[in-house]
């Protein structure tokens, strides 16, 4: 009975950090509060079991670069 719970508790956490991982994408551009976060979540839905899909939206969502705070900063 333990056994078969530490197993699901297991499965449980595993799942959940595969999630994790899986949508870093679109962690890290709503983190970095991009003006396309709700389009690379689409697309790390859509593309991110791909290896090259989840690589190119994770450095879409680390290289591409804020406009909307650069023009704040600049006008403040």
């Amino acid at each position: 009975m333990i056994e078969t719970l530490a197993i699901l508790v297991a499965i449980a956490v595993l799942g959940f950090v595969a999630l994790a991982l899986y949508f870093i994408p679109a962690i890290i551009s709503h983190w970095r509060e991009q003006d396309d976060v709700i389009g690379v979540l689409v697309l790390n839905i859509l593309l991110g079991w791909t290896v090259v899909g989840w690589v190119v939206l994770a450095l879409w969502a680390l290289i591409r670069d804020n406009r909307r705070h650069l023009l704040y900063a600049q006008t403040h």
